[in-house]
C-alpha cells in the first residue's frame, strides 16, 4: 500500500485574518508571514493557532490588557513604526546599492585610464566639493559612496573576474575559434612578464579581444618556460585546444626557434595531445616592418642628428639656453626631443624637429662657436629626405596598429607601401620630389639645388628596403592566397581556388549585392557574417580573420603597466587586473 505524501506548507494557501491584529498583536508581511508587534519576532507560519501561542508570551505586557478602541489605536500606532522602520531599511538597502554601484563604476574608470587606486580618495573629495557648491546640503547623499583604495581595488578585482568568466563563456561556447597572442617584457625591477591575449570569433562572427592571463616567469624566459607558463594558463581557463587556429609572437628565438622555441613545442603538444595540426604561426607584422627599416634607415645621418641632439639636451645649461633662444626668436616650433631606440617611431619626430629648428640649432652653435653639421648642405638633403622617408614609414607603422584588426588589412597595407616605394623610386629618378616634401621645400628655397640631390643614393635606400619586404613576411606569403580569397573572393580566379570552394566560389561571384560589399571593403566581419549561402567560404573566412597578425595589444599593454609589482603586495594579480580593465570596451 502506498504511503500518502505530506502536503506541502505552500500548497496549504493559508491566508492571514485581520481580526488577528488586535486578537493577538500581529501583522502580515511582504514575505507572507506574521511579526509580533509587541516584540518583532517573526512567526514563519500564517496560523491562528500559531499566533495564539506567541501571544501567550506577552499576557503579562500591559498591551495585552487594552480593550476596544485604546487596543485599537494602540494596534495602528504600533503597526505604523513597523512599517517606518521596515520604510527605513528598504531605503538604506537601495542606498547602499546605488552607491555600491557608483563606487564601481568609477573603479572601472579609473583601471581604463590607468590611475592608482589612491585617486578613488581624491575623486571623492572634488565630488564633495562640486556638489557644495551647486547643492548645497546634500554632501550626505555622497559622502556614503564608498572609495577608499581598498575598496577601488576589490572592486577593480571583481570587476577583472567577471571579465574573465565572460570571456572564458564566450571561447569555450560551442564552434567558437579563438587565436594567442603572446609577447614577453621585463619591467623596472627585472621581472619577466608574458601576456597572452587571446581572440575569439563565435560562429555568429561577434569577435572578442581580451586578456587570457598575465605570467610572471620567475628566472629563465627560454622556449620551455614560456610553453610551460602558456600551457598552464589555457589549463586553468578550460581552453579547448582543438580550436585554436593560429599564435603570433614577437619572432624572438625563444619565441620561435625551429626545436626549442615555444611555438614549435606547442604545435607538437596541441598535435600529440588535441589532435590540432591547423596551427598557424605569424611573426608580428609591425615588428617585421621595423625590422626592415632599421635595416635600411641613413644611420650615418641619424648618428650625426643624435650628436645634434645630445649637444643641446645633455647639458642642463645648453638646454636651456636653446629654449630661451626659442622664445626670443617668437618660433611656433616645439622643443627639440631624445630619440629613443626603443620607441620606433621617435626617429622620424626627433629628425623633423632638428630640420624644423635648423636656423636656431645653427644660431646655437654659433653663439657656442662650434661647427654645425646643418650648415653642410648634403647633410641637409639627406636629413630632409630621411625626415620625409620616415614620415612614409611611420604612418604605415600607425596603421598596422590597433584593435580588431585583420591579418587580411594589415598585410594589404603592407603590399600597398611596397608598391608605394617602387612608385617614390620612379619619381626620384625623375628629380620628381610631390612625395618628398621637406627635400622639395629645400629646392624651392633655394637652401639646396636639384642637381645636388643625390638620386642614385636615395634609390638605393629605396631598393634596400624594397629588397627587405621581398626577404620578410614569409609567414603572411604562406596564407596570402588564403587572405586575399577572404578579403577579395570577387577577384580571385574560380580555377586556382581550392577544388571544394570553387562551386561556391562561382555562386558568390553570381551575388551581386554581396559582391558590392566587397568591392566597397566593409568590415569583412559583417560582410561574410551575412554570407549563410556559402558555408564553406564562411568557414574559411572564420578560420583566416580569428588570426591576430600582431601582437599590438600585447605592447600596449606592457606600456599601461607602469607599477612594479613588489611595491605593492599581490600586486601580481591588481596589475593583471588593471590591465584586462584598461584593454576591454565592456561599459
Amino acid at each position: 500500500m502506498a504511503l500518502k505524501r505530506k502536503r506541502a506548507l505552500a500548497e496549504e494557501k493559508r491566508v492571514f485574518n485581520p481580526q488577528w491584529e488586535c486578537d493577538y498583536f500581529v501583522m502580515e508581511t511582504s514575505t507572507h508571514c506574521m511579526v509580533c508587534l509587541i516584540c518583532s519576532h517573526i512567526v514563519k507560519t500564517v496560523k491562528s493557532d500559531n499566533a495564539k501561542q506567541h501571544f501567550r508570551r506577552h499576557v503579562s505586557h500591559p498591551y495585552a490588557n487594552l480593550k476596544g478602541e485604546c487596543r485599537k489605536k494602540c494596534v495602528k500606532n504600533l503597526k505604523k513604526r513597523v512599517r517606518q522602520q521596515t520604510s527605513c531599511m528598504s531605503a538604506f538597502v537601495k542606498s547602499q546599492n546605488v552607491c555600491c554601484e557608483a563606487s564601481y563604476r568609477v573603479a572601472y574608470h579609473l583601471g581604463v585610464a590607468g590611475k592608482p587606486y589612491t585617486d578613488g580618495e581624491l575623486f571623492k573629495k572634488c565630488l564633495l566639493d562640486v556638489v557644495k557648491c551647486i547643492h548645497p546640503g546634500k554632501e550626505t547623499d555622497y559622502s556614503s559612496v564608498p572609495l577608499s583604495r581598498v575598496t577601488i581595488q576589490r572592486r577593480q578585482h571583481d570587476i577583472s573576474l567577471q571579465l574573465k568568466d565572460t570571456l572564458q563563456t564566450k571561447i569555450n561556447s560551442q564552434e567558437s575559434l579563438f587565436a594567442l597572442a603572446v609577447d614577453e617584457s621585463t619591467d623596472i625591477n627585472d621581472s619577466a612578464q608574458l601576456l597572452i591575449f587571446v581572440r575569439c570569433l563565435s560562429s555568429s562572427f561577434e569577435l572578442c579581444e581580451d586578456l587570457l592571463s598575465m605570467e610572471t616567469l620567475a628566472t629563465r624566459t627560454r622556449g620551455e618556460d614560456i610553453f610551460n607558463a602558456v600551457k598552464n594558463a589555457c589549463f586553468r581557463s578550460e581552453l579547448d585546444l582543438r580550436n585554436l587556429r593560429g599564435i603570433c609572437t614577437d619572432g624572438a628565438p625563444a619565441m620561435t626557434g625551429n626545436q626549442q622555441g615555444f611555438v614549435t613545442r606547442f604545435a607538437e603538444y596541441i598535435c600529440k595531445e588535441h589532435g590540432n595540426n591547423d596551427l598557424i604561426n605569424l611573426h608580428c607584422i609591425i615588428h617585421q616592418e621595423a625590422l626592415c627599416v632599421k635595416s635600411v634607415t641613413l644611420n650615418t645621418i641619424l648618428k650625426d642628428v643624435n650628436g645634434i641632439i645630445i649637444f643641446i639636451r645633455a647639458n642642463a645649461l645648453h638646454h636651456r639656453q636653446f629654449r630661451e633662444l626659442l622664445t626670443s626668436s617668437e618660433t611656433s616650433a616645439e622643443d627639440i626631443l631624445y630619440h629613443s631606440s626603443v620607441r620606433w617611431l621617435s626617429q622620424g619626430e626627433t629628425s623633423r624637429r632638428v630640420l624644423l629648428l635648423r636656423k636656431e640649432i645653427i644660431e646655437f652653435y654659433s653663439l657656442k662657436k662650434n661647427h654645425c653639421p646643418l650648415l653642410d648642405a648634403k647633410f641637409l638633403i639627406s636629413l630632409a629626405f630621411l625626415v620625409d622617408f620616415l614620415t612614409h614609414v611611420n604612418f604605415l607603422n600607425q596603421s598596422l596598429q590597433g584593435k580588431a584588426t585583420t591579418v587580411c588589412l594589415v598585410y594589404k597595407k603592407v603590399q600597398d607601401f611596397r608598391d608605394k616605394c617602387i612608385l617614390f623610386k620612379i619619381h626620384l629618378q625623375q628629380r620628381y620630389f610631390f612625395h618628398f616634401p621637406q627635400v622639395l621645400a629645400l629646392v624651392d628655397s633655394k637652401e639646396a639645388q636639384s642637381d645636388e640631390i643625390p638620386i642614385d643614393h636615395f634609390s638605393n635606400v629605396l631598393d634596400g628596403l624594397l629588397h627587405e619586404f621581398t626577404v620578410r613576411f614569409k609567414d603572411f606569403k604562406k596564407i596570402s592566397q588564403t587572405t586575399r580569397l577572404v578579403a577579395y573572393p570577387h577577384l580571385v580566379d574560380t580555377e586556382s581556388a581550392p577544388l571544394h570552394l570553387q562551386m561556391e566560389l562561382v555562386e558568390l561571384k553570381n551575388n551581386v549585392q554581396l559582391v558590392k560589399k566587397f568591392k566597397d571593403e566593409e568590415n569583412l566581419l559583417e560582410t561574410w557574417k551575412g554570407a549563410c549561402e556559402y558555408p564553406k567560404l564562411q568557414d574559411l573566412a572564420r578560420k583566416t580573420l580569428v588570426l591576430f597578425g600582431s601582437t599590438y595589444m600585447c605592447e600596449a599593454a606592457f606600456s599601461k603597466s607602469k607599477v612594479p609589482k613588489e611595491q605593492i603586495p599581490n600586486q601580481a594579480i591588481r596589475q593583471q587586473s588593471g590591465v584586462r580593465i584598461a584593454d576591454n570596451d565592456v561599459k
